[in-house]
């Protein structure tokens, strides 16, 4: 891609380092400092509660973006998939080393929660299919994209009414099941955390249809922050349409509430991107290996599991300090082992 928006990068940014610093914060805090009566404790849970919505958010932005700016659909389509695929093996392998094995032997319900649970990877996989299917799709029928996504984003929003108070204990089918709630242990079922990813890419496709120089302009970060404000009351008056009693079980209402803030966030990078005509490049590498980071993070985190929630939190916060230094460097060794390496690159590129 010749240009680059350079909002997008700063919020993809902003996603990696919420993640990382919220998981190891999370991880490793000791359970007598979780108290919301302290002031920065009572802030970092609050902004934590946007950290999978944006980063979902974003990655559906980026991708959908860079389809629309793309000469060759076709190879990024197969670029796509390849990377939808990753997923999924790695998502199933971090649920167990021992999954295929734990297959055809000694095969249980309560084992098979844990082999199949969908998480954040499981999630991007799906989402990346769905997405690229829809692209191509919607582009045959000549329907503007950003409304096809923004359909799908109702879609899958609306029903999570429908899926979320249902137990699914059918072994056989849990494979499938685990996709559809998380009554069974699944972090992030398709019903709603689809819903932010196709919302991020109905973004993209509007984003990736502007002019360079409309995209960077005072007018379309006045446009994204009016969208914020809007999903923000559309939020009060479905809580009101849902009752009070649904609002934190993952219906429309908390959707759209989530999304204010989210896109409010896209808004404030949107305006300091004006400001700034290209981001350095350690900053820029950084954000293009997300995914190895995600599962380099995971491991080291597991590695310490030991001291789960044992910390105070200045040790907390220089762990999650040099957690955001030590991926700085497992991305920068990625770049290096791509460079120099072609079967490296078709794997982790």
């Amino acid at each position: 891609m010749k240009q680059r928006v350079v909002f997008l990068d700063l919020a993809r940014l902003f996603a990696l380092f919420m993640m990382l610093q919220g998981h190891t914060i999370y991880d490793t805090l000791a359970d007598e400092y979780r108290n919301v009566e302290y002031p920065v404790y009572a802030i970092w849970r609050f902004m934590r509660g946007f950290t999978a919505p944006i980063f979902l958010f974003v990655a559906g932005a980026v991708l959908v973006f860079l389809l629309e700016k793309t000469s060759r659909p076709t190879s990024r389509l197969k670029k796509g998939l390849k990377r939808a695929v990753i997923l999924l093996i790695l998502g199933y392998w971090l649920n167990s080393s021992s999954f295929f094995n734990e297959i055809f032997t000694n095969f249980s319900f309560e084992r098979g929660t844990f082999l199949f649970r969908v998480d954040v990877l499981h999630l991007i996989g799906v989402g990346l299919l769905i997405i690229l299917g829809s692209f191509f799709l919607l582009r045959k029928i000549q329907l503007p994209k950003w409304i096809g996504y923004f359909l799908l984003f109702l879609f899958v929003g609306g029903l999570t009414t429908v899926f979320s108070d249902n137990n699914y204990e059918n072994t056989h089918l849990l494979f499938i099941t685990q996709y559809m709630n998380n009554n069974n242990g699944s972090l992030f079922p398709v019903f709603p955390w689809l819903s932010y990813m196709l919302a991020g890419a109905a973004f993209g496709s509007w984003i990736g249809n502007k002019k360079d120089d409309s995209v960077k302009s005072i007018q379309t970060s006045s446009v994204i922050i009016g969208l914020s404000i809007s999903c923000y009351v559309l939020s009060h008056f479905l809580n009101i349409l849902y009752g009070n009693n649904e609002f934190w079980n993952h219906y429309l209402p908390l959707v759209f509430y989530r999304l204010s803030y989210v896109v409010f966030i896209m808004g404030l990078f949107s305006l300091l991107g004006q400001k700034i005509k290209r981001l350095p490049y350690f900053l820029m590498h950084f954000s293009k290996n997300t995914l190895w980071i995600y599962v380099v993070h995971l491991l080291v985190l597991g590695w310490l599991k030991e001291y789960r929630r044992s910390f105070d939190p200045l040790e907390s916060i220089g762990l999650a300090f040099g957690m955001i230094i030590s991926m700085y460097f497992v991305s920068f060794l990625i770049e290096k082992a791509t460079k120099h390496s072609k079967i490296l690159s078709s794997l982790l590129k």
